[in-house]
């Protein structure tokens, strides 16, 4: 439903830093329905603070309509091309560096499902 880029931040000063802008897709910023599960996942990120989960540096709408998020630009290569090199050399991730991601990323998932709002959890599902 989106398409992420890489874009610098102006601040104050001349400072500036990289930044991934999540932007909502032309052909879904028509519908309230994936307007507002943009929105949702951006109040939800918003309200997170988890070393495995990125920060979110700000939410918006351009003239014309589409909402993005400017989120903290995390370096590195994804997982999909890493796998792709190893794979060209016949190799593959060892089982070590698969449990680490795992748990990696199961404990921003339970930071997600954990999410405490008024009344509760927030009940989450990702």
């Amino acid at each position: 439903m989106a398409e992420v880029y890489r874009a610098e931040q102006d601040l104050t000063g001349g400072i500036s830093r990289p930044v991934a802008v999540k932007v909502i897709r032309p052909e879904y910023s028509e519908s309230n329905d994936f307007r507002e599960m943009f929105l949702d996942e951006a109040r939800t990120a918003c309200t997170l603070s988890h070393p495995n989960i990125v920060h979110i540096y700000e939410v918006g709408e351009t003239d014309d309509g589409q909402l993005f998020m400017a989120m903290e630009l995390v370096s590195g290569e994804t997982l999909a091309t890493v796998n792709r090199t190893l794979r060209s050399t016949d190799e593959r991730f060892s089982d070590e560096a698969l449990f680490s991601i795992g748990i990696l990323c199961c404990s921003a998932l339970d930071a997600v499902h954990q999410l405490k709002v008024e009344g509760g959890v927030a009940n989450l599902v990702h």
